[in-house]
């Protein structure tokens, strides 16, 4: 199985160009708002982002986020994570549920909105989609409780409604 959504964060040292473990907000490392993954106000770009179709090919709502990370620290520890949705209509983000604790090399949840399109009338054929979500994981740096090291964080879209 493989996650298709990937970004790495860093604690301390290197490598260089990564960006560290804390450093996202839900508007971007510049404060603009980025709507397509880059951030439109610098150079950075946004790659703690998630995108997808609305349904599975079968026609199943996507429910849920899975995401999971993993770490070459010396001692992991559990990291807290908030998923931010973008809505079109306000060009705003908003929290979706409560944080979430992320433990090392375990998967966890985050519910999704799973919207449905529009009455197909003919008014409306040409706004008949809501279009994907556009979520953001955001998640914070514990602090000195957390080692250095390289942060690794996958998130992959979930049919299911149950953990």
């Amino acid at each position: 199985m493989k996650f298709p959504f990937q970004f790495q964060r860093q604690k301390g040292g290197s490598p260089a160009g990564t960006p560290a473990l804390g450093s996202d907000n839900k508007t971007g490392v510049s404060g603009s708002v980025p709507k397509d993954g880059a951030d439109s106000g610098g150079a950075t770009k946004q790659d703690n982002f998630y995108s997808s179709k609305i349904f599975a090919s079968v026609g199943w709502p996507v429910h849920r986020v899975a995401v999971t990370y993993t770490t070459d620290a010396a001692t992991p520890v559990s990291l807290n994570a908030r998923m931010y949705l973008f809505l079109d209509n306000t060009q705003s983000w908003y929290q979706l549920g409560a944080q979430v604790a992320l433990a090392v090399n375990q998967v966890s949840f985050f519910d999704v909105l799973a919207v449905m399109e529009m009455a197909t009338t003919s008014k409306d054929l040409l706004n008949m989609s809501p279009g994907a979500p556009r979520l953001q994981l955001v998640v914070d740096d514990p602090g000195a409780t957390a080692h250095d090291g390289l942060y690794t964080f996958c998130m992959a879209p979930d049919l299911t409604t149950q953990a």
